[in-house]
Formats: C-alpha cells, structure tokens, sequence
C-alpha cells in the first residue's frame, strides 16, 4: 500500500462519509490503483475536440466476480 495512494482512498471516503475497516481499505486501494492508472492513460490520449464518455464496470476489475 503506497502512502499517497493510502493517504488518497482515506480521503475520498472520509468526503464520502465512510469508514471500512482494513481489511476493506487494503480491498479497496488496488481498484483505486487501476482506476488511477486507465485515467492517466485517457489523459495521455490526444482527442483534439473530441468527447469522451466514461463507463464503471466491477466487474471487469481483476478479482472481481459476480
């Protein structure tokens, strides 16, 4: 667990208003850690004018099963 991305997750889900345990915490960083990363990837893009629509699926996180 990397402290600025642990430091990251404690603040989004304070402002949210929650409080997991560790356990959920230590679940929760790797899906913020690959939400972090697709979203540096779309930044990278050069789209010149174009929209971009973005979509959340769980289950297309490794790990995650129905």
């Amino acid at each position: 667990m990397t402290s600025s991305n642990s430091e990251l997750l404690d603040t989004l889900l304070t402002n949210a208003g929650l409080n997991p345990t560790r356990t959920d915490k230590e679940k929760l960083l790797p899906i913020l850690e690959i939400y972090q990363a697709r979203l540096k990837i779309l930044h990278s893009i050069d789209l010149d004018e174009e929209e971009v629509s973005g979509g959340f699926d769980p289950l297309g996180l490794p790990g995650m099963k129905e």
